[in-house]
């Protein structure tokens, strides 16, 4: 049976946490049947599992035989994969937040989400062949950088300090707020020429995506801080769907980084 506890939170959550995980340092809810590592690592092999289907089912829509229609760029698109992909681009942006306000429904939310992403990635480079390149690469490079920073994390060589999560915040909120005052400046009379020339200065960008790339892996480090706590704290079995969905949904953010830091390097 669940329990309220008065033991003090270890961890603080604020506006740039990741929304999803850092619902588990806002609960005081202990229980005998708490979440474990081994729980938490099944759930989320699940999410990974779900993320292949969603691309399973874009290569079978690009396989069957439909009607298509010609984009203005001219690249053919089967009618049925297009859909598809529009409900996909919907339930990506939709399903994060369904998950954040209720966080019951991260079964089946999550797995929307993590099909979604599958889906729409597998799309893209169906109908755009040299994109797909870009994903596998993206996606060794995210494997890689995923697996370096739970080694990482696992020697204690890292120490996922409140210092560490306060600088990653700060990062954070620097890069936002930097993005913003951009766009402003864009429509200021006098400012947009010089926004401009940062903006689309090839430079400035692929240190932005750099810098993005550097953020969401220290928030991936907090994730797995957050995930230990839940496991000392005895949190009750039913918040490993939080804590597993948490971690997927920050490896997913990373790879969008990488996706996108692969795609202004061959632009420029």
């Amino acid at each position: 049976m669940n329990t309220i506890s008065t033991r003090t939170k270890t961890a603080t959550s604020g506006f740039f946490d990741n929304p999803i995980i850092k619902q588990l340092s806002e609960t005081d809810e202990t229980s005998s049947q708490s979440v474990t590592y081994k729980g938490v690592a099944k759930k989320c092999a699940y999410f990974i599992v779900t993320v292949v289907i969603g691309v399973a089912l874009a290569f079978l829509l690009n396989a069957v035989p439909s009607g298509t229609f010609i984009s203005e760029d001219g690249i053919i698109v089967g009618y049925a994969e297009a859909y598809a992909a529009a409900a996909a681009a919907i339930i990506f942006i939709i399903s994060p937040f369904v998950a954040m306000f209720a966080r019951r429904t991260i079964p089946v939310s999550g797995t929307l989400y993590c099909m979604s992403t599958g889906y729409i990635y597998a799309f893209f480079g169906n109908i755009l062949p040299e994109f797909k390149s870009s994903i596998f690469l993206a996606l060794i490079i995210t494997v890689a950088i995923f697996i370096s920073l739970m080694l990482a994390y696992m020697s204690g060589k890292v120490k996922v300090t409140k210092k560490f999560s306060f600088a990653a915040k700060v990062l954070f909120g620097t890069l936002i707020i930097s993005s913003l005052l951009l766009v402003i400046a864009y429509f200021i009379p006098g400012l947009n020429q010089a926004a401009m020339l940062v903006i689309s200065n090839p430079t400035v960008s692929i240190i932005f995506s750099v810098i993005g790339i550097v953020i969401v892996s220290m928030f991936l480090m907090s994730d797995f801080k957050k995930v230990t706590d839940a496991v000392e704290n005895n949190l009750p079995k039913k918040y490993e769907w939080t804590a597993a969905f948490g971690i997927i949904f920050s490896v997913i953010w990373l790879f969008i980084e990488v996706v996108g830091l692969i795609a202004k390097v061959q632009d420029n």
